[in-house]
């Protein structure tokens, strides 16, 4: 039945999104202030549910909107079950929580519940006198613009958000190279990436902070100006705490390819910069690309395809210029994408455990 509702729900405009366990679902559906979530769970024979398990359930849905900038979040859950005491006890006092007999196919709000939920009862209750034939399937075009509007809301174009993590990153670089204009080169020799030498010597801390000098004003001001450009889609794409990861995950692998590659070659060479993160953002918008079916804001695959490549072209026709940490930046920030975009989807509802009811 709880598939049945989903249909339903789909055709009045809402979006699915599934999580790994086929159990758990939500359906969600944007209005102009706020968001209204409807929180299904099929409460199977055999499965078991703890109290705060189904409170984490709600708390991911909360976390989930609230990386996309929607603060006002009203969630209803529906528990599938024809053991209605079983799910009574898991109700607890959620409010915000109603049962679905699946034996009698009634609906049971229960006294301390809250009577309506923007309209929706009366819809559920139309639904349940005909479930068979008001949550039939879409028809066959339908799944396919379901997909298109989900992946458009999980890889949105956000616009209005303000990506005010690049911004700080940014200033972060401009600060650090007029200290290093007073200092001389003290941050520089304590900073800077000292090649293999900085694995032998311990000092792993070369490889974050290395990412933030910069040799001379036009090193920093090509840096940046990228940056800005770059650091600002994705993170309006990605979310703050999402692009965070990114860059910093795409610089330290930027560096760590530098330090492979020196090894292999058997040279030691100082380098510093924010290059290899800056080319991680490249990889970023690739997978973005990629998984948006070939467009992520104005680029499409082939321009973020095209760019990477003739901006590594550039790097290795130029002179003093560190191409490994290139190469290494776009592999990490592709990678890290798709490890951020796959975890959410695995851990996004938290874990539980089936078991015997005792």
């Amino acid at each position: 039945m709880k598939q049945l509702l989903v249909n339903f729900l789909q055709r009045q405009g809402f979006i699915e999104i599934a999580s790994s366990l086929p159990e758990f679902s939500f359906c969600f559906h944007l209005e102009t202030q706020y968001v209204n979530v409807v929180h299904l769970i099929d409460y199977k024979d055999g499965l078991y549910i703890p109290t705060d398990q189904y409170e984490l359930l709600k708390s991911k849905i909360v976390d989930f909107f609230a990386e996309k900038n929607l603060k006002e979040i009203h969630i209803l859950s529906l528990i599938f079950s024809n053991d209605i005491s079983k799910a009574e006890t898991l109700k607890g006092q959620d409010r915000f929580c109603w049962i679905i007999d699946t034996g009698t196919k009634e609906l049971v709000t229960g006294d301390a519940a809250v009577e309506d939920f923007y309209g929706m009862k009366r819809q559920f209750l139309t639904f349940l006198d005909n479930p068979q034939v008001l949550g039939a399937p879409l028809e066959e075009l339908e799944p396919e613009q379901e997909t298109q509007k989900k992946q458009s809301f999980l890889m949105s174009d956000n616009k209005d958000r303000i990506p005010f993590i690049n911004i700080m990153i940014v200033s972060l670089n401009v600060l650090l190279f007029i200290m290093c204009t007073f200092t001389g080169n003290l941050l520089y020799n304590i900073g800077m990436l000292t090649g293999p030498q900085t694995l032998v010597t311990g000092e792993y801390y070369r490889l974050f902070t290395s990412m933030f000098l910069h040799m001379n004003v036009d090193h920093l001001v090509n840096n940046m100006m990228i940056l800005l450009f770059l650091g600002n889609m994705v993170e309006k794409t990605a979310g703050h705490v999402r692009y965070l990861i990114i860059y910093l995950a795409a610089g330290l692998g930027g560096g760590l390819a530098s330090i492979g590659y020196q090894s292999f070659l058997g040279i030691t060479n100082d380098s510093l910069g924010a290059s290899g993160a800056v080319f991680g953002l490249f990889g970023a918008l690739l997978f973005f690309a990629i998984i948006n079916k070939g467009k992520i804001q104005s680029l499409s695959l082939g321009r973020v395809s095209f760019v990477i490549a003739f901006s590594l072209y550039i790097g290795f026709t130029a002179t003093n210029v560190d191409n490994a940490a290139h190469v290494g930046g776009v592999i990490s920030g592709f990678i890290m994408a798709l490890v951020i975009y796959v975890f959410g989807r695995i851990f996004r509802f938290g874990k539980l455990h089936q078991n015997k009811d005792k």
